[in-house]
């Protein structure tokens, strides 16, 4: 039998199940993304307790169990983010979907979960919020997922350990890494200056590029075995 005190927990998705329960996708800043049934949040007289569940929550949680889907005993409601921009908002819940599709269950990652939650910080509230620092957020965003997640790759020099030039153009093998472009590879086309502001890490202006956002999807939707985001559709 499993017991989770006071883990702190952001709710990434939640779903009906059965009569009055909802199903909860969480993940938990030190002990990874699980499943969690909420009995009973449903029942007339609850709704105020299933609003604090919702996704984009953030709840200090007691969960026991032994199965795949824990119990949710007991929740704490810390914050409730509220993020009034469209494409913020569109942007957080592409997270949460990419969070949940590709990191594995029970696999903490406590200062990734640190970074999502600084984001969700930096965009709740705000009525505007300038598209080009979305896109930064997100660019950096997914290329740390890769790397904690054992996928990522060196973008300033190539397979063959030639350094990255900013008026080349190259492409990206998602297993090996950077190559020169040529006809007949099946992946985007990426110039060198991008690449290299990709492995500062750092923000900067150029990464709310479309070629680097083409990019980054390419190199997830290969994590994803070739399985495209709902998110990526809109």
């Amino acid at each position: 039998m499993q017991r989770l005190v006071d883990a702190l927990a952001i709710t990434l998705h939640l779903r009906p199940y059965r009569e009055t329960s909802v199903l909860l996708d969480l993940w938990l800043r030190d002990q990874g993304r699980c499943t969690a049934v909420a009995r009973g949040v449903r029942a007339a007289g609850k709704a105020r307790r299933q609003a604090e569940l919702s996704p984009l929550s953030v709840n200090l949680v007691e969960l026991f169990g032994s199965g795949q889907v824990l119990s949710l005993r007991a929740h704490d409601n810390q914050r409730q983010f509220l993020i009034q921009h469209p494409v913020g908002l569109r942007s957080a819940m592409y997270l949460n979907e990419l969070i949940l599709r590709l990191l594995p269950e029970h696999d903490p990652h406590p200062e990734l979960f640190d970074r999502y939650l600084g984001m969700l910080q930096d965009w709740s509230g705000q009525s505007a919020i300038g598209a080009e620092s979305l896109a930064v957020a997100l660019r950096l965003f997914e290329a740390a997922l890769l790397e904690d997640l054992g996928y990522g790759l060196v973008f300033d020099h190539t397979v063959d350990g030639e350094p990255v030039l900013a008026e080349q153009s190259y492409q990206v093998d998602p297993e090996q890494g950077v190559v020169m472009a040529r006809r007949g590879l099946d992946w985007p086309v990426i110039d060198g200056r991008s690449l290299l502001l990709l492995q500062r890490a750092e923000p900067a202006q150029g990464l709310a590029s479309r070629g680097l956002r083409d990019l980054m999807r390419a190199l997830l939707r290969f994590r994803l075995g070739g399985r495209t985001l709902r998110a990526w559709t809109f």
